[in-house]
C-alpha cells in the first residue's frame, strides 16, 4: 500500500522580530529546521522536503532574515540577528527539532545548538557538490547518522552553472 504523501504548506510567519515565509510539512518524528545559505531561500530545499514528505516526516524550511522574502536585517551584528530568528525558529518548533543547514545555515544551526546547550540536538551541515548533497553530523547523539535520517545522495541538485554548461555543448 502507498503512503499517503503530506502536502507542502507555503505560508507567512511571525519568528521572534522577522517575518518570514516558511515551507512547512507535517509528519511524523522529530521535526527537521532547515536553514539555507547564503543568498538564498528556503527553496534550496524543495527536493529534500519531497523526500522528507515522501517518508512521512516532518519539517520546516525558514527564509533568513535578510533573504529570500523574510524581513530585512539591521544594521547590528548579522549573525546575533540569525541568532534570535534561529532561537525563535527552535521555540515554534519546540523540543526534539534536528537542524540541518547549508553554507550560512550550517552556522546558523550550529550556533543555535552552542547556545541550547543540549547536546541531544542533532546538527547536520549539507554539502552540495557533483550533483547530490551529502549531510555531516556536526554535532549531537553519536547514535544519529545521517544515512538513517535521510539517505541525501540520491538526490539531485539542479546546479544551474553546470546545466548552462552543458546547454553551451
Amino acid at each position: 500500500m502507498r503512503r499517503a504523501v503530506e502536502p507542502l504548506l507555503e505560508h507567512r510567519l511571525r519568528l521572534g522580530d522577522y517575518e518570514t515565509r516558511a515551507l512547512e510539512l507535517e509528519g511524523e518524528g522529530p521535526p527537521y529546521l532547515l536553514f539555507h545559505g547564503f543568498s538564498d531561500s528556503a527553496d534550496t530545499w524543495r527536493l529534500v522536503l519531497d523526500a522528507l514528505a515522501r517518508e512521512g516526516r516532518s519539517a520546516i524550511a525558514f527564509d533568513l532574515p535578510g533573504f529570500g522574502s523574510a524581513s530585512s536585517l539591521s544594521k547590528e551584528s548579522v549573525l546575533s540577528q540569525l541568532d534570535d530568528f534561529a532561537d525563535a525558529a527552535f521555540e515554534h518548533t519546540g523540543d526534539g527539532a534536528i537542524a540541518v543547514g547549508n553554507s550560512l545555515g550550517g552556522c546558523v544551526a550550529m550556533r543555535l545548538a552552542e547556545r541550547t546547550g543540549d547536546e541531544n540536538l542533532p546538527v547536520f551541515n549539507i554539502v552540495f557538490g557533483a550533483g547530490s548533497m551529502r549531510a555531516e553530523l556536526v554535532s549531537g547523539p553519536v547514535e544519529v547518522h545521517a544515512g538513517e535520517v535521510l539517505d541525501l545522495e540520491v538526490l539531485p541538485v539542479v546546479d544551474p552553472a553546470a546545466e548552462a554548461l552543458e546547454g553551451d555543448a
